[in-house]
């Protein structure tokens, strides 16, 4: 491992030429030495023990979770980031469907029973909290996309009124192989569970039914997995409104299941998939019903955001973030040796991450000029609520946010010749990485895994959203010692094998010196933001661009009139 010392190198300002951006005149301190890892891995084995039972929001090892940082927070000497406080409340809302008596009969009579837990998997949505069907109308929407931008349109010349609409996972873009369909960065966004259910709820669909494929999820997604988060029961940000869904009831079937439903109605599950990803697939009624009763049980329950600060010194109402989330899976009840889900690298390396930065700025011997927020979100694995709810809440106003940067679940490969930032070539903060990486004598790449939509599945996503400039990296696969394609598969082999599964633990052997890499490099990122007067933003023709625009005229209006 490299030799430095972060404690021990002082704070300098150095004016360059004027050839440079804000971002090239700072010289930023070396961190990670071996004291400094010291104390990522232990973080790192406590956070992850058996002691902390998974740090599930809303359950004692997700209150245990939130008093090891608040006590982390307060033993560095970080402020309260709440005004006074470390903790940020976030009331949840949690439902548990069950199902019973369901069936599909076809119109020759041939009937299929659905098991409840074992083949099908419920969400009763709306208002109702019992619903009950009879012989309800099935159609198949392939990918169940409906797009202008791709001419794609799966709707088309189909009535689902009324009806459950069957679909398939992912888009057809990333089901056929072929560049020519639906060939560009954004289509990723067709394959989104969300965006298709938006789109059957628009058209006017009572219910949806998704087939549980890893082939075309590309991942090996098992139905025990789907089973367990389901048994836990589907959270949101709890706001005392009545859920005015059109849409009612969401299904979904393992493949098994899946191709045997097909088969009742006469076709062939692969057949079908090769014809809904080709273009000109035209949906149709299954001649197909469903029924069955579908119930949900409620519950209200309290967890939090837990926030520390460093003030900044010149402009302190300015805020540089660092973010991870907490909370893990916690345990299953239904497991039959181990229950818990200690998630070490899923989320404790993030964890641990936010903690061993703020130890590194507490270090220097000059504060920063700007404020840095360090916050740990409860219930991301529970969809992104502690983000969510901070971005509709936030401590400091986000137009005068300067960036958010999220770290979610390192990998163990060693010091690797590469990082990785998802969403790249979308705002400034690319040239902040990539000065960070070249002093470190590595290269930012592109993301190999673009048909997972890494950008929008984690807590940096909502604060885009909002226009903040939001960076998330992962910390490389280029293995200086064993090569990329070692590091592929290592990164193959944890997704397959460990992620959200009881297997990913902590060891003393998992190596960390890549994970040093990725900490030197984030926070040479935010210690140069911290110290500079520069706001960085979105690439003028991103999405995300016209709301950071209009955040920041805001304030500037505000500033103006005082």
């Amino acid at each position: 491992m490299m030799k430095r010392y972060y404690s021990s190198i002082l704070f300098m300002l150095i004016s360059l030429s004027a050839i440079g951006c804000a971002y090239r005149q700072i010289t930023v301190p070396e961190v990670t030495d071996d004291e400094f890892a010291a104390a990522y891995r232990n973080d790192l084995k406590t956070l992850s023990s058996d002691e902390f039972q998974g740090r599930r929001s809303g359950t004692p090892g997700g209150k245990k979770t939130q008093e090891y940082l608040i006590n982390s927070f307060k033993s560095m000497g970080l402020e309260p980031g709440n005004n006074g406080s470390y903790l940020q409340e976030v009331k949840l809302f949690s439902r548990i469907s069950t199902a019973s008596g369901v069936r599909a009969v076809n119109t020759e009579g041939d009937t299929l029973e659905i098991e409840w837990k074992t083949q099908i998997l419920p969400l009763v949505i709306g208002e109702d909290t019992t619903i009950s069907i009879i012989d309800k109308e099935l159609v198949f929407v392939g990918f169940g996309g409906d797009s202008e931008k791709f001419n794609w349109h799966d709707y088309d010349d189909i009535d689902v009124e009324g009806k459950i609409v069957v679909m398939l996972r992912n888009h057809a873009g990333f089901a056929s192989k072929d560049s020519s369909v639906l060939n560009d960065r954004s289509n990723v966004r067709l394959g989104y569970t969300f965006i298709k259910i938006n789109t059957a709820e628009s058209h006017g669909a009572f219910g949806t039914i998704m087939i549980l494929d890893s082939v075309l999820a590309g991942n090996k997604s098992r139905w025990k997995g789907w089973a367990r988060v389901s048994s836990w029961g589907r959270n949101s940000l709890y706001d005392g409104k009545v859920d005015s869904s059109t849409l009612k009831l969401r299904l979904t079937l393992n493949l098994e299941v899946g191709k045997q439903f097909m088969a009742l109605a006469g076709y062939d599950y692969d057949s079908l998939v090769v014809a809904a990803y080709s273009p000109g697939f035209k949906s149709f009624d299954l001649a197909v019903t469903l029924s069955g009763e579908f119930k949900r049980k409620e519950r209200i329950y309290i967890s939090n955001n837990v926030l520390g600060l460093i003030r900044g010194t010149e402009r302190p109402d300015e805020v540089v973030i660092y973010t991870a989330h907490w909370d893990g899976y916690g345990t299953y009840k239904g497991a039959e040796e181990d229950s818990i889900y200690n998630g070490a690298a899923d989320n404790a390396t993030g964890t641990a991450s936010i903690l061993s930065l703020a130890r590194s700025f507490m270090a220097q011997p000059v504060p920063p000029k700007r404020s840095i927020l360090f916050m740990g979100f409860t219930a991301e694995e529970t969809g992104l609520l502690g983000s969510k709810y901070y971005v509709d809440n936030p401590v400091f106003p986000l137009w005068e946010s300067v960036a958010l940067i999220n770290t979610d679940m390192l990998t163990f490969v060693g010091e690797t010749n590469d990082l990785i930032i998802f969403g790249r070539g979308r705002s400034d903060l690319d040239k902040y990485a990539e000065r960070a990486v070249k002093k470190l004598g590595m290269r930012i790449q592109d993301d190999p895994w673009p048909e997972q939509g890494n950008y929008y599945n984690s807590d940096h996503y909502v604060f885009a959203l909002k226009g903040v400039p939001s960076m998330s990296m992962h910390n490389g696969i280029d293995s200086r010692e064993h090569g990329m394609e070692w590091g592929m598969k290592i990164q193959k082999d944890f997704i397959d094998s460990d992620f959200h599964k009881v297997s990913d633990e902590y060891s003393e052997d998992l190596n960390l010196d890549g994970i040093m890499q990725y900490l030197q490099v984030i926070f040479d990122v935010g210690y140069t933001l911290a110290n500079s007067s520069k706001f960085p933003n979105w690439n003028k023709d991103d999405e995300f661009r016209p709301i950071r625009d209009a955040s920041r005229r805001e304030i500037k209006l505000i500033k103006t009139t005082k």
